[in-house]
């Protein structure tokens, strides 16, 4: 994928690869073929284009419909039916021999792959190269435990249940019950992808999760200080926040813009790369809100036509640099749908946040603004006059976020390697060494070892056996005792 954070994070890492003289290859598909055309990605990249015709505009727009409709499309089978095959004309093309042959003459050296692209847990096993894990949405328990990792059900809420850090007896059921189904869930589409590609035909591996499984390094694309139950271990690090990094001086137009708001403030608006298409009440409340503030409002327009009746203090933009932006002293708000990344440059920049969630681990990182008290959330399906404005004057007039989030960026900050520089060098460390050291034995536990259920289920096996023996025991005594009773009577009479 091309777009929003499963590229912006990847390319992060691979500037950071590059400054350290490494050559970095990027295969996109071709809906995203202006990245090859841009100056600076094509001057510092490589690219191979996946060449097939995945209809990636019409998803965008069916998943903006639904959850503006309250829906999430991707519960519904004949969408994710949609992409699944999807996914498989990819990989037909990726394992086709001609494409094969031409990876293969480059002889790289190792694959970082997003998991949520099926062909990639084939690719590195058919190029025969490492395999690095490159996740870059908020804490997956469910590709943790296909890593072989173990993940409290307990603690760690699931991905896009939005779940608190301290779930409730209901919460902590559900919780329980999705850690079990989700992986069947989720898995099944990239199963399929692969099953209905050639992938299988190689005879390297028997499904996605063996796939995962054997990969050489897992990097999360989330922190420990906002998922304190996340643990480190080995094979297993945590790089969050990977775009975040000190601002560019911004363009002399952008510039002068943030200016004009004299001794008032900018607010950043954006809900995404992916987000093409919005409903005309939906725009028109943001247009009246933004009018009722004195503040500029940068505003990232991803539709072709502008709305009418903008005021003089919103610029539109079809692309803004947000990590600059956020990072100039004018900017008190970020107002965004919760992605992954822009939450670690908005905590890197200290500049609190509204979140409207619209799907995914979106609504997992709206929870965790909320209880780290450095935002707000909204739903879609409730934005109103009224409360838009609410929220926009509470996180603009209440110090407390602010405070929030200038302690919450101090100690982000504070390590001794940017997240970058930290998955760079342990991937450089699987380039050296290889990762056999770094193979924890849970993964070659099954889920019934690894939950204990083959311990439990004896212990509890053990304690029937010790039950029925103590009852025959006691069965045995009391007729024994009988007997004996009923022969001393016998005497007596």
């Amino acid at each position: 994928m091309g777009e929003g954070s499963h590229f912006s994070s990847a390319a992060a890492l691979g500037e950071e690869l590059v400054s350290r003289g490494h050559h970095v290859t990027f295969l996109v598909g071709s809906e995203f073929k202006h990245l090859p055309d841009n100056p600076t990605s094509s001057l510092m990249f490589e690219f191979f284009t996946v060449n097939t015709q995945v209809p990636m505009a019409s998803f965008y727009e069916q998943m903006t419909q639904a959850k503006f409709d309250g829906v999430d499309l991707f519960w519904n089978n004949s969408f994710v039916s949609e992409i699944t095959e999807a996914q498989s004309k990819e990989c037909s093309f990726v394992f086709s021999s001609n494409f094969l042959t031409n990876l293969k003459s480059r002889q790289f050296d190792l694959l970082v792959f997003d998991p949520w692209w099926s062909c990639c847990v084939a690719l590195g096993d058919i190029l025969k190269i490492k395999k690095v894990v490159l996740n870059p949405a908020s804490l997956s328990p469910v590709f943790l435990r296909a890593f072989g990792l173990y993940v409290n059900p307990a603690l760690v809420r699931e991905h896009s249940t939005g779940f608190p850090e301290r779930m409730n007896f209901y919460q902590r059921f559900q919780n329980v019950l999705l850690s079990y189904s989700i992986p069947v869930i989720d898995h099944k589409p990239f199963n399929d992808a692969l099953t209905n590609s050639v992938a299988l035909g190689f005879n390297l591996m028997t499904s996605y999760l063996d796939g995962l499984i054997d990969a050489d390094l897992f990097i999360s694309s989330s922190d420990p200080l906002l998922y304190p139950d996340m643990y480190e271990s080995a094979g297993h690090i945590s790089a969050a926040g990977l775009t975040a990094k000190k601002a560019h001086r911004l363009n002399q137009d952008l510039e002068m813009f943030m200016q004009s708001s004299n001794d008032q403030s900018v607010i950043l608006y954006s809900l995404g790369t992916y987000l093409t298409h919005l409903p005309d009440e939906f725009v028109r409340i943001f247009r009246q809100v933004f009018s009722m503030f004195r503040h500029n409002v940068i505003w990232q327009w991803k539709g072709e036509e502008l709305p009418s009746n903008i005021t003089q203090n919103i610029q539109m933009m079809k692309w803004i640099p947000r990590n600059d932006l956020l990072g100039h002293n004018k900017t008190r708000l970020l107002i965004c749908h919760g992605g992954n990344n822009g939450l670690h440059e908005a905590i890197y920049h200290a500049v609190p946040l509204l979140v409207i969630p619209l799907g995914g681990d979106q609504y997992d990182v709206a929870q965790k603004v909320v209880e780290k008290g450095i935002g707000l959330r909204l739903y879609v399906t409730s934005v109103t006059v009224d409360s838009l404005y609410s929220a926009i004057n509470t996180l603009l007039s209440d110090t407390r976020y602010q405070t929030n989030i200038n302690k919450l960026s101090t100690l982000f900050r504070d390590r001794p390697q940017s997240p970058r520089q930290k998955a760079a060098y342990w991937i450089e460390h699987i380039l050296k060494y290889g990762s056999g050291h770094l193979h924890s034995a849970s993964r070659d536990l099954n889920i019934w070892q690894k939950n204990l259920i083959d311990v439990f289920a004896f212990i509890l096996l053990l304690t029937c056996l010790n039950i029925a023996v103590s009852i025959f025991i006691f069965k045995h005594i009391l007729k024994v005792s009988r007997r004996l009773f009923w022969a001393e009577k016998t005497k007596v009479e």
